[in-house]
């Protein structure tokens, strides 16, 4: 997995999210970056069958949570005062064959979008739950749907 921070104020010692999986599982921490307002990435590992775990319910929540030292105020902590400041994550595993199967995602009961699963998409998501289907069809036009969903959320400054 990997966490992308774009235009983050994450460059000081203590400026980092803490990355916990769904069953709040500490995952490892985002990397610092090398100024203020500035970029990062950082690669975790998630087992298969952690993912199968928290995915049995179609749907998978990661957390990235900012530092904040017990004895710290929360200026010392990321703060969302960059403009443009984001976290993206994202999953990379191994699919079977799917010969003979198309897909294609639905976002909050839009139309579908196909995709290759050789070229993922990438969706900009807006604020709050966003319902994500993943379409399957199968060669005798036989439809799957697999619901899924992410919230998108920001802190407010502390």
């Amino acid at each position: 997995m990997d966490i992308r921070l774009f235009s983050v104020d994450g460059e000081a010692e203590g400026e980092y999210f803490l990355i916990l999986g769904e069953d709040g599982q500490f995952l490892g921490r985002s990397a610092l970056t090398p100024a203020q307002c500035g970029n990062s990435d950082t690669t975790l590992s998630v087992s298969a069958a952690q993912l199968d775990q928290w995915g049995a319910d179609g749907v998978i929540e990661l957390w990235a949570i900012p530092n904040l030292g017990a004895e710290q105020p929360g200026r010392f902590a990321v703060n969302p005062i960059c403009s443009g400041g984001r976290v993206e994550a994202q999953l990379a595993f191994d699919l079977k064959d799917l010969a003979g199967i198309s897909l294609a995602y639905r976002l909050n009961q839009g139309p579908p979008v196909a995709f290759s699963p050789s070229l993922a998409p990438s969706v900009e998501l807006p604020l709050g739950r966003n319902e994500i289907q993943y379409l399957l069809t199968d060669c005798g036009e036989i439809p799957i749907a697999v619901p899924s969903s992410l919230s998108k959320t920001e802190r407010p400054p502390s």
